[in-house]
């Protein structure tokens, strides 16, 4: 079974959505989740459990969840105020995933700003502040042991070259891993490889590091490239 980032999401009664990140355990290479969306909506997005995917084409993923129930599985979205140097709070059984800083309200007091003089946004002109810079971020909660993928997700080879970008996965009927797919080339030339979990030596939020050198990558066979339609 074919997963790719970006594929229609449809459920027992219609459209539900598109696939915005891939949620799997690093450690046994299984795809657990599946991060479902409106088109370019992520305060929006649900977690899937892959249990719940039936089958997929080279467009779309086919649920055995209704639109509504897709609609009430746990939201992967949130947002917390946390010191800049520290990570927010997590209950019980979640992780964060991929994270965004969306503001500054507040910094700690350097001394002089622009023109040498003194200015901690968010507490007035001159004013001393002497605690914690705080950031607004928003992240994705995650269950405990696992990690988020997206299309942006850099793939870097052993010998330190970027690669590529993840583009999906290749799954057995457990849902491991047996391949890679790297959207790899530039802008006019553009191609899928499927790359060998084998050689995929380890993964985190948003990165994978491959266990081969640039060169191999370019001798990696390759899978037609095809961008996929989105729900509305």
């Amino acid at each position: 079974m074919q997963i790719k980032v970006g594929m229609l999401a449809v459920a027992t009664d219609g459209s539900c959505g598109e696939i915005a990140d891939v949620v799997l355990d690093p450690v046994r290479w299984r795809v657990t989740h599946l991060v479902v969306q409106p088109h370019h909506q992520h305060d929006e997005a649900r977690l899937v459990p892959i249990d719940a995917v039936v089958s997929s084409d080279d467009d779309q993923v086919v649920l055995s969840w209704s639109t509504e129930q897709v609609k009430n599985a746990a939201d992967v979205e949130a947002t917390d105020f946390v010191s800049y140097d520290t990570w927010p709070h997590m209950d019980g059984g979640w992780d964060v995933g991929l994270s965004r800083v969306l503001a500054w309200p507040y910094y700690p007091y350097v001394g002089r700003g622009m023109g040498g003089v003194g200015y901690p946004y968010g507490y007035g002109w001159g004013q001393s502040w002497v605690g914690p810079s705080v950031v607004s971020t928003t992240y994705d909660r995650l269950p405990d042991g696992t990690i988020e993928v997206r299309r942006a997700s850099e793939v870097v080879s052993s010998d330190g070259h970027k690669v590529g970008h993840v583009d999906g996965f290749l799954i057995d009927p457990s849902a491991r891993i047996t391949h890679l797919l790297l959207e790899h080339g530039h802008l006019w030339g553009h191609r899928d490889i499927t790359i060998p979990i084998a050689d995929v030596e380890r993964a985190s939020s948003d990165s994978v590091q491959l266990s081969v050198s640039r060169d191999a990558v370019d001798g990696y066979p390759s899978v037609p490239f095809r961008r996929h339609g989105h729900a509305a």
